[in-house]
């Protein structure tokens, strides 16, 4: 059995090739993603490996798979186990990251806070040449009050 590889250059006669083969096999479509879904897992480990090399936290994990964290709990303790869709899913994100990095979900949250940190920068920046203003200034009027006086 063999598991297409769903990144987005794949046309609708391959998804049309994986109904056939779901029926070819013999086993109901149930079965038939269950063992997929083994597969997959065999391919990219357990949901808990992907999400640590992935770099993110479980509150964020679950966010992108849209799930209650006590569901994520549930998986990661081996009291209930993801459904198929769940390694579908990380299958084709792990395959869209490899291929557009851009896409990471964390490559937009650094260059956030790069970004946040640029302006936290410019604004000390700005407060500091402020405050040389005023210093400036001041010494200007005691040196007028001392030349006048």
């Amino acid at each position: 059995m063999e598991i297409i590889d769903a990144t987005p250059e794949h046309s609708e006669s391959e998804h049309k090739n994986h109904d056939v083969e779901v029926a070819s096999s013999g086993l109901s479509s149930r079965d038939f993603n269950l063992k997929t879904a083994e597969l997959i897992k065999s391919q990219i480990g357990e949901v808990e490996d992907v999400r640590k090399s992935l770099g993110l936290s479980q509150r964020k994990m679950c966010q992108l798979l849209l799930i209650d964290p006590s569901t994520w709990s549930r998986w990661v303790t081996g009291k209930t186990e993801p459904p198929p869709y769940v390694y579908r899913m990380l299958q084709w994100g792990l395959a869209v990251m490899e291929k557009y990095p851009e896409t990471h979900p964390l490559s937009n949250y650094e260059k956030f806070e790069q970004l946040k940190k640029s302006v936290q920068l410019a604004k000390r920046v700005e407060q500091l040449e402020k405050g040389l203003n005023k210093d400036q200034q001041s010494k200007r009027g005691s040196f007028w009050s001392w030349l006048k006086g």
